[in-house]
């Protein structure tokens, strides 16, 4: 799985809410734990489907959400803790972990993760399972990863983040948002002293670190109450210190993020298709464009108090 599915969730969501630097000071509803202002059970499903590489991941986080600072002010509206379950599940991995977030200011989120990795085979495809490596290499396509070739591993990934969010008004139907995720992604997996990690679409050591860095800029449309259209550019950026790789893709996007004030809160669909500007062997130039799109889904209900 690419690099971008792993974020195309948490950019939607992110997103979706980022609404610091409209003018008027606090809003006129505060949006602790998706718009409720109140202490919240949160379900977050995600479908995803990839081309380029191609695959497919479904995600899920059960969170227990609780309102951080409630007192109006621009920079308190989004504030808010989170602890809870999370699992990424594709076709030849699943990924088991627990996280805790916290949104000490609305434009600011930090958040830890950990989670167990398991990797199986597929049988008759290659490029699916878990491939050793003699090292660092410069091309692991699929067809240097024969199914024969294929095997099982457990493993385990933990992830430090922190994301900055704002947007500015420019008419009163029109705003521009930005987000920017950083990341310190730690991975232990498999017995081999190198391996291709498909869910970040590279080559890592058994025990390695991956750095992470994800901007999108996007223009909001409030089409009507509730609903709304984000139109824009994202670009990922994945570095691996030990050997020096540096992966880089740049795309547009599209969204149409739906909030409501029911038990189902959010629905977006989004669309992004992107050019490698950095890879080990995808390149735009060879028609390497990456074409992904997806549904995120979000409902709450009140938590016990």
């Amino acid at each position: 799985m690419t690099t971008a599915v792993t974020r195309a969730a948490l950019l939607a969501r992110l997103v979706a809410v980022a609404t610091l630097g409209a003018p008027g000071g606090a809003l006129a509803r505060p949006e602790h734990c998706l718009g409720t202002a109140q202490r919240q059970w949160v379900i977050d499903e995600t479908l995803i489907g990839v081309v380029n590489p191609e695959g497919f991941e479904h995600q899920l986080r059960v969170a227990l959400c609780l309102p951080l600072i409630t007192r109006p002010g621009l920079l308190f509206d989004y504030t808010h803790f989170e602890v809870g379950l999370t699992d990424y599940l594709g076709p030849v991995y699943n990924h088991l972990g627990v996280y805790t977030s916290v949104d000490p200011l609305s434009f600011l989120q930090l958040r830890a993760d950990a989670q167990g990795v398991v990797y199986w085979p597929l049988h008759f495809v290659d490029g699916a399972g878990y491939f050793a490596l003699p090292g660092y290499t410069s091309r692991y396509a699929d067809d240097r990863l024969p199914d024969r070739a294929a095997r099982s591993a457990v493993g385990f990934n933990a992830t430090l983040s922190a994301t900055l969010r704002g947007a500015v008004d420019l008419t009163a139907r029109v705003g521009l948002l930005v987000t920017s995720y950083f990341a310190g992604d730690f991975w232990y997996v498999g017995d081999s002293p190198y391996y291709v990690n498909l869910r970040r679409d590279v080559v890592l050591a058994r025990s390695d670190w991956l750095l992470k860095s994800t901007t999108h800029l996007l223009v909001d449309v409030r089409l009507r109450e509730g609903l709304g259209l984000h139109v824009g550019v994202t670009d990922d950026l994945t570095y691996v210190p030990r050997s020096g790789y540096l992966g880089n893709l740049i795309g547009g996007w599209v969204s149409l993020p739906i909030r409501r004030r029911a038990r189902l809160r959010e629905v977006e669909p989004f669309v992004r298709v992107g050019g490698y500007t950095h890879h080990a062997f995808r390149t735009t130039i060879d028609g390497g464009l990456q074409l992904f799109g997806g549904l995120s889904v979000a409902w709450a209900w009140p938590g016990a108090r």
